[in-house]
């Protein structure tokens, strides 16, 4: 199961949000709320968005688990923490890269498009995720984390989100292949971060649940479907609360 969520806590992406605190008393509610709809699921390991091989992820995980530390306000712990905690698992799983190994640097994009008059491509991809942005922002400031998480994993969603990256692979002219070459770089990631999630895996019996922000849900989920020996999870229903045990 791969769930897409929006950063609670600002990060260098291409869109960031603003969240209110996500501490405060309503959003705990609604994230426990949320959190709880998923563990119907009784996943066996819990995967987050941080770097491969962090073992000071895993301390905290602990002090956590023996009360001694509180979540900080970001997804990792909010959503990955707790879910691994009511489904009784003992450890976390980050599955994220190394961050200066895949620098999704937009500026010689933008400068390409400008040196072979192929702005229009990129402004045609923003207007094209105008809507989903706008949606998106409307349910941080007036929804509820269940309503926003949904939504982010609709494959309407998912299909907007990825589909930007193939007007940004247009960009270049001849040899410059600069939109080529940072979509390249994206997906690069993505097959590490897969790569990580299948190192982080033992059992057959594994019950997988990875949070990780919604842009990397659809080529993800695409790589689950391609390996034979996975099967992939739509948390929808789980959302929904139409699945109420498994």
């Amino acid at each position: 199961m791969i769930v897409g969520v929006a950063h609670l806590a600002a990060k260098n992406d291409m869109h960031n949000n603003n969240f209110d605190d996500p501490l405060g008393p309503e959003r705990q509610k609604q994230i426990a709320d949320f959190i709880r709809r998923l563990a119907v699921y009784h996943p066996t390991k819990v995967m987050i968005e941080q770097r491969f091989g962090t073992a000071a992820i895993q301390e905290r995980y602990e002090r956590y688990l023996k009360g001694s530390y509180a979540l900080g306000p970001n997804e990792v712990e909010q959503f990955g923490f707790r879910l691994a905690a009511l489904s009784k698992n003992s450890k976390v799983y980050p599955i994220d890269t190394e961050p200066d190994d895949f620098p999704f640097d937009y500026d010689p994009v933008k400068q390409s498009a400008e040196r072979n008059h192929q702005s229009a491509i990129l402004d045609e991809a923003d207007e094209k995720f105008k809507p989903y942005e706008a949606r998106q922002r409307e349910l941080i400031e007036k929804g509820t984390m269940l309503e926003l998480v949904r939504f982010l994993n609709t494959p309407e969603a998912l299909e907007t989100n990825a589909g930007w990256y193939m007007y940004a692979d247009r960009i270049g002219a001849g040899k410059d292949y600069s939109g080529a070459d940072l979509v390249a770089i994206w997906y690069a990631r993505n097959l590490h971060i897969f790569a990580n999630v299948m190192r982080s895996s033992d059992s057959p019996d594994d019950r997988m649940v990875v949070f990780i922000g919604s842009g990397h849900v659809k080529s993800l989920s695409d790589f689950v479907k391609l390996s034979p020996d996975l099967e992939l999870v739509d948390p929808v229903p789980y959302l929904d609360g139409r699945l109420e045990s498994n």
